[in-house]
C-alpha cells in the first residue's frame, strides 16, 4: 500500500479536538470519588464522540455512546448516590470509550460485555439502549487538518465476468475446481426445484471452502434489490468463526447511494476492493459520512471483498458479496475465473428468484410513477401530497380526500421510499374501506418513531364490535402484507389503528443531501 494511502487510512481517526477532550474528561472522572455530580455535563461530550463516530463509521463506538447516554439519563433520574457497582460499571465504560477514541480498531474493548453490564446494573431496557441517536451533527465534523488529500480513485476495481472468449467451455477451470463446479451445479438444481431454497449463503460458503483462494472467504451474503428502488435487503448471509459477529443478517436492509456506481453495474460485472479501511477512508476524504454496510463489514474484521452483480439483461436483481478477513484476497482474480464466477452468478440468480426477488415492475409502481422511487428525506408537506395523489390515482381524478399529517419534529429527519410508502398507504385505505368509514373523507396520518422503526398510523374504525369484523381485518392485513414480501415494510393493526412500519434511516443534520444509510 502506498504511503499516501497509509496516510489516508490513518486519517480515519477521531479529531484531535475530540481526543484531547476525552483525555481531560477521563482524568476528571478518574480523580473523582463520586461520579453522579459530573454526569449532567457528560452528555454533550458523549454526543460529540458519537457524532464523529457516525461520520467516520465506527459502529462499536456508536453503540457504546448510545448505552452510556441511556445510562446517564437513568442515573440522573434516580434518587440517591450511585452504588459502588454502578460507579465501577460507568468507569469501565468510560475507559473503554477512551480506548476506542484513541484507537478505533482496538480489539481489547469488549463493547458487548460493557453494554450487558450497564444494562444489568442500571436496569436498562432494549428499547432504551437501542434508541437511535438523532440530530448529532450541526456542522462539518472533519476539518482540513483531519483529512488527507490523497487520491481515492483506487478503492475498488471492476471486471466483466461474461467475456464470450472466456465462456466457451469449462476447460479453463483449474483441475481442483471440478468438484466445486459439480457442487454448484447441484446447488443450482436444488434451488431451482425448490428442494433446498433455504440458506443458500451457507451452502455456498461450504462449497467455496475447497477452493485454493475462496477457502479464505469469511462471509457470503446474498442481497436482493427492492424493485425500482435504491434499497437492498439481505436474503441470506453466512460468516466464519473468524468473524466476531454477523451484523448484516437475513432481513437487514439499507439504502445505497442513488447517485453512486453500484446500480450502474451491469449483471455479470464483478467489483473488487482490497481493503474496507481504504473504502471508509475514501468517505472521510470526501467529507461524507460512512456508508453503514461497509462500516459494519469493517467492524466485523473483514478487509477485502468481491461483489458480483446479479440479474438478467441490463436489470440489477441483486448482488452476491464475498468478504475475507485477509486484505487483498481477491487481487489475483482474473478472467480465467469467469466460468466459476458465472456459476456463482447462476446460483445467486436462482436463489433470488426462489426468494421472490424477481426483476419485474413492482405492484402499483406505474400508478405512482411520478412519485420518487429512491430514498428521499421525509418532508411532511411532500409526504401529504404523495399520499393524496396515490389515493386519488387509485379511486379516480374526481375524488378529493382531505389528507392531513402530524409528525413529531424531532422524528422528522429520516429517509424513506415515497412511492413504496405512499402507494402502500393508499392500498391500506382502499382495502380497509377507510374512506367509507370516514363519512367526511378525512384521513389523518400520524408519523412517529419508536425504537428503530417508523410508524405511520391511520384510524381504521372506532370499534370492533364482533369477532367477524376482527377476522375480516386480520385477513385483509395478511393480504396486504403478501404484497410486501422482500421489502422492509410491514403492516400491522390493533383495535384502533392500521400501521405501516419500516426501519428508521436517520440522516445527519448537515448532510441531508446524502440519501444513503449511515451508521447511527
Amino acid at each position: 500500500m502506498s504511503t499516501s494511502m497509509d496516510r489516508l487510512i490513518q486519517s480515519r481517526q477521531h479529531s484531535s479536538r475530540i481526543q484531547q477532550l476525552v483525555t481531560v474528561w477521563l482524568a476528571t472522572a478518574q480523580s473523582s470519588t463520586e461520579l453522579k455530580p459530573l454526569l449532567a455535563n457528560w452528555s454533550p461530550t458523549i454526543r460529540s464522540i458519537a457524532a464523529e463516530a457516525t461520520f467516520l463509521g465506527f459502529p462499536k463506538t456508536i453503540r457504546l455512546c448510545r448505552v452510556l447516554l441511556a445510562t446517564l439519563e437513568c442515573a440522573l433520574a434516580s434518587d440517591g448516590p450511585l452504588s459502588t457497582k454502578q460507579q465501577q460499571a460507568i468507569t469501565i465504560a468510560l475507559n473503554g470509550l477512551g480506548i476506542l477514541v484513541a484507537t478505533p480498531s482496538a480489539d481489547s474493548v469488549d463493547v458487548s460485555a460493557i453494554v450487558r453490564r450497564l444494562s444489568s446494573d442500571f436496569q436498562l431496557t432494549d428499547t432504551t439502549v437501542n434508541t437511535p441517536l438523532k440530530g448529532l451533527v450541526h456542522d462539518h465534523i472533519m476539518s482540513p487538518s483531519d483529512v488527507s488529500s490523497a487520491s481515492t480513485t483506487s478503492e475498488h476495481r471492476d471486471m466483466d465476468v461474461y467475456l464470450n472468449s472466456r465462456l466457451d467451455s469449462l476447460d479453463r477451470c483449474y483441475e481442483e475446481e471440478t468438484w466445486i463446479v459439480t457442487q454448484l451445479a447441484g446447488l443450482a438444481e436444488d434451488l431451482a426445484s425448490g428442494t433446498h431454497s433455504q440458506r443458500p449463503a451457507s451452502r455456498l460458503m461450504a462449497v467455496l471452502k475447497s477452493h485454493k483462494i475462496f477457502h479464505q472467504v469469511d462471509r457470503v451474503c446474498l442481497a436482493g434489490r427492492v424493485a425500482e428502488a435504491n434499497q437492498l435487503v439481505v436474503v441470506d448471509s453466512a460468516a466464519s468463526e473468524r468473524c466476531q459477529t454477523n451484523s448484516l443478517k437475513t432481513g437487514y436492509s439499507c439504502f445505497v447511494n442513488p447517485e453512486g456506481s453500484l446500480f450502474k453495474m451491469r449483471p455479470g460485472t464483478m467489483r473488487i476492493f482490497d481493503d474496507s479501511e481504504r473504502v471508509l477512508a475514501a468517505f472521510s476524504h470526501q467529507n461524507k459520512p460512512a456508508q453503514r454496510s461497509i462500516a459494519l463489514i469493517a467492524d466485523m474484521g473483514l478487509r477485502s471483498g468481491l461483489c458480483l452483480a446479479i440479474g438478467r439483461g441490463a436489470d440489477i436483481q441483486g448482488f452476491l458479496f464475498l468478504n475475507s478477513c485477509q486484505q487483498d484476497l481477491f487481487g489475483d482474480i482474473t478472467v480465467n475465473f469467469a466460468p466459476l464466477l458465472s456459476l456463482l452468478g447462476l446460483v445467486a440468480t436462482i436463489a433470488l428468484d426462489a426468494n421472490g426477488f424477481h426483476r419485474t415492475v413492482g405492484k402499483g409502481s406505474s400508478i405512482d410513477r411520478d412519485v420518487p422511487h429512491c430514498s428521499t428525506l421525509f418532508v411532511a408537506s411532500e409526504f401529504k401530497q404523495h399520499v393524496s395523489q396515490a389515493i386519488q390515482r387509485r379511486i379516480g381524478p374526481d375524488f378529493k380526500a382531505n389528507v392531513t399529517v402530524s409528525v413529531n419534529a424531532q422524528d422528522a429527519s429520516f429517509l424513506y421510499l415515497p412511492a413504496r410508502v405512499a402507494g402502500t398507504l393508499a392500498e391500506i385505505v382502499l382495502r380497509l374501506n377507510l374512506l367509507h368509514v370516514s363519512q367526511s373523507a378525512d384521513l389523518h396520518f400520524e408519523v412517529e418513531c419508536h425504537d428503530e422503526q417508523v410508524q405511520v398510523r391511520v384510524l381504521h374504525r372506532r370499534n370492533l364490535p364482533n369477532l367477524p369484523v376482527q377476522e375480516w381485518l386480520n385477513a385483509n392485513i395478511q393480504l396486504l402484507n403478501a404484497n410486501l414480501i422482500n421489502t422492509p415494510l410491514k403492516i400491522q393493526a390493533d383495535e384502533t389503528y392500521a400501521m405501516l412500519v419500516f426501519p428508521i434511516e436517520p440522516v445527519l443534520t448537515s448532510h441531508q443531501d446524502l440519501h444513503y444509510s449511515i451508521v447511527y
